[in-house]
Parts: structure tokens; C-alpha cells; sequence
């Protein structure tokens, strides 16, 4: 079933959305990285003060050696990562009532 990974980064999240939207090309091929890494689900999202990040990988190995990159980290600096990203891992069960 895979993982589950939630990462909140703290972050300028005026910055973060500007970057995305001006970087539409570069996000969409780091897309496909992270689909031929194991990603099978992702999304952003957008809190006080934090960029939250909520994917679905076939193993936390493959969401390690994905993130660990030295250009995913250059990345989350260019889209306004301030902190160090606090990152849960979960099993993925399938468990009743999910959609």
C-alpha cells in the first residue's frame, strides 16, 4: 500500500506561490521525477506561515532519496522554505471510509 508523508515547511508562503506560478516548467518536470521515484500522489497546501506537502509514495525510501536531492533542496529554498521541514511518515492501510 505505500506510505503516507506529511511535511510542513515553514516557510513565506507569498513566495512559495509565486514561485510555482512562475516556475511552471521547472515544477512539472520535478513532477516527473518524483512519479518515476515512487510518488503516486501529491499536493500542496498553504497555512500560516507554512507550505504543507501531503504525498503518497511506494516507500519512505524512495520519499528520502527523492527529497534528500541536492535539487529538490535548492528548490525549497527558491520557493521560500525558511526552517527545516517536519515530515510524517505513515503506512498506508486502506482502511474503511477512505476516498
Amino acid at each position: 500500500m505505500g506510505v503516507l508523508i506529511v511535511m510542513t515547511v515553514p516557510g513565506d508562503t507569498a513566495q512559495f506561490e509565486s514561485f510555482v506560478a512562475g516556475n511552471k516548467q521547472l515544477v512539472e518536470e520535478l513532477t516527473d521525477k518524483a512519479k518515476a521515484g515512487g510518488c503516486t500522489s501529491h499536493k500542496f497546501a498553504v497555512g500560516e506561515g507554512q507550505i504543507i506537502v501531503v504525498d503518497h509514495w511506494e516507500s519512505a525510501e524512495q520519499f528520502q532519496a527523492f527529497i534528500g536531492s541536492p535539487e529538490i533542496q535548492q528548490v525549497l529554498g527558491q520557493m521560500g522554505a525558511t526552517g527545516e521541514p517536519q515530515i510524517t511518515v505513515g503506512a498506508a492501510k486502506g482502511f474503511p471510509g477512505e476516498f
